[in-house]
């Protein structure tokens, strides 16, 4: 069963009479679903077992270099489209939880926290593997932050969706954002360490990595929102 043949079903359970909303949705979000839907069925389009390629790479421990090499190509148009979309449903979420902002730069800063939160680290990343040396394991950690995002774009697309037909409160659409926010990050974090670890580096490396490479990119997105939303 494919992931749209999931997301129908789900549709379908839905009440049959529309619930009142007391504010309406704003049409920026309808666009970014709109938007998502589309990367996602192109994505499809691409390589039809896309999803299934990439549930695998996120679960994948050994082996992982090679799968994504000949298997799961992080930088083929399928896997773009997917990148694509966690961008997109990302500012869409972002949108709902600051749908009061009028002030045209706070909505273009607004923008801008996905980009930051998904390329720093990348960028972070990439600097360690020059400055490092360590350019083997790096780059493959480089690869699990793509494919988890890729993995969160796909469960914020869903909740997104279900929030707008289906009307539930705001405050569950953040725990359900915040627990697959928990479990996508500490999988990856668990998976980063075996990795790093079983190869030998050390222990210098490996604090370096968590500080710098996944801790200081929230640390930074965090006081930027509550220093201009809050």
């Amino acid at each position: 069963m494919c992931f749209f043949q999931i997301a129908l079903f789900f549709i379908s359970k839905t009440p049959g009479e529309l619930i009142y909303r007391e504010a309406p949705i704003n049409i920026i979000i309808v666009v970014g679903l709109f938007l998502s839907f589309l990367f996602l069925s192109i994505a499809r389009l691409v390589k039809t077992d896309v999803y299934f390629l990439m549930l695998k790479s996120f679960i994948k421990i050994k082996g992982l270099r090679l799968h994504i090499r000949d298997v799961y190509p992080v930088k083929k148009g399928d896997s773009i489209f997917l990148v694509f979309n966690y961008i997109v449903s990302s500012i869409t979420i972002l949108l709902i939880f600051f749908d009061t902002l009028s002030n045209q730069n706070g909505i273009y800063y607004l923008i801008l926290i996905p980009f930051i939160l998904f390329f720093l680290p990348i960028g972070f990343m990439y600097l360690v593997s020059i400055l490092s040396g360590e350019n083997f394991f790096l780059l493959e950690l480089v690869v699990m932050k793509v494919v988890g995002a890729q993995f969160l774009g796909l469960f914020y697309f869903v909740f997104t969706l279900f929030f707008v037909l289906i009307s539930f409160p705001e405050e569950f659409l953040l725990k359900l954002i915040l627990i697959s926010f928990f479990i996508e990050n500490t999988y990856r974090l668990f998976k980063s360490f075996v990795i790093v670890y079983t190869q030998g580096v050390s222990f210098y490396y490996i604090i370096l990595y968590f500080c710098t490479l996944e801790i200081l990119p929230y640390v930074i997105g965090y006081y930027f929102i509550s220093g201009y939303f809050v």
